[in-house]
């Protein structure tokens, strides 16, 4: 599978006036899976689309069932 480039622009509720920015690359992998693969370290960190405009944390299988998975939804702008 190839590998596609992402820029991730993240604010935070505690800090509203801040953004963190990053930019890295990443894979689709089945059942609508996203891998994003975080520059600074290799982390490997994964998403689940959820629409057509938001993906939600989630583990390599897709379980989005923890509170900290749930709390964290990505959404385009």
């Amino acid at each position: 599978m190839a590998r596609v480039s992402y820029l991730l622009i993240q604010t935070f509720k505690e800090k509203q006036n801040e953004q963190e920015k990053s930019r890295g690359t990443f894979q689709v992998l089945d059942g609508n899976i996203l891998m994003l693969v975080l520059p600074l370290n290799s982390e490997l960190v994964f998403y689940k689309v959820s629409d057509a405009n938001s993906i939600a944390l989630t583990d390599s299988l897709g379980n989005d069932h923890s509170e900290r998975m749930q709390t964290y939804t990505l959404r385009r702008i």
